[in-house]
């Protein structure tokens, strides 16, 4: 238990403007720390395949914790720097994230249109179909066409059984 109440209070340094840069940032450290193993935890139990946002809040998390012992070994300046630019490379991502989801999206509506339409013709087709094939319309394309009549029953010719056998 002590080693956390060590590992979480800020260095002490004798200058005074360094404890306070050193206060400041070891609270944000631990914060970003908090917050992107809270985040991780969340996109375990929410996402179905979060191996890609493991990765970044994992990354994330490990080069916080990299800086806060960059921190604790006096490198106040550089763990400035390159929380600076760890800050930099999480905006970059997330733009280039949001951009993504926006090109994800365009084509998710473009590929419902298409099935919309792709729907509409279907249900035209089975109309064309359901009207090709009344009875009435086999009907007048067989008078119209092949010259065929209603059979009546004067032309009905029956055949005896017997004329059948050889």
């Amino acid at each position: 238990m002590q080693t956390i109440k060590t590992q979480l209070q800020p260095p002490d340094f004798e200058d005074e403007d360094q404890n306070a840069l050193a206060r400041t940032l070891n609270a944000v450290l631990l914060v970003g720390i908090g917050g992107a193993l809270v985040s991780c935890a969340i996109v375990m139990l929410v996402v179905s395949n979060p191996l890609g946002a493991l990765a970044f809040y994992g990354g994330l998390s490990l080069s916080l914790a990299l800086l806060s012992l960059l921190l604790r070994r006096g490198l106040v300046r550089l763990s400035i720097v390159l929380l600076v630019i760890l800050v930099f490379g999480s905006a970059v991502s997330v733009v280039t994230a949001r951009h993504e989801a926006r090109q994800a999206f365009m084509e998710h509506q473009i590929e419902l249109e298409e099935r919309d339409a792709l729907n509409l013709e279907w249900t035209q087709l089975q109309l064309e179909q359901a009207t090709w094939a009344t009875q009435a319309r086999i009907e007048a394309t067989a008078r119209d066409r092949l010259g065929m009549t209603r059979l009546t029953p004067d032309r009905i010719v029956y055949i005896e059984e017997g004329l059948w056998e050889r």
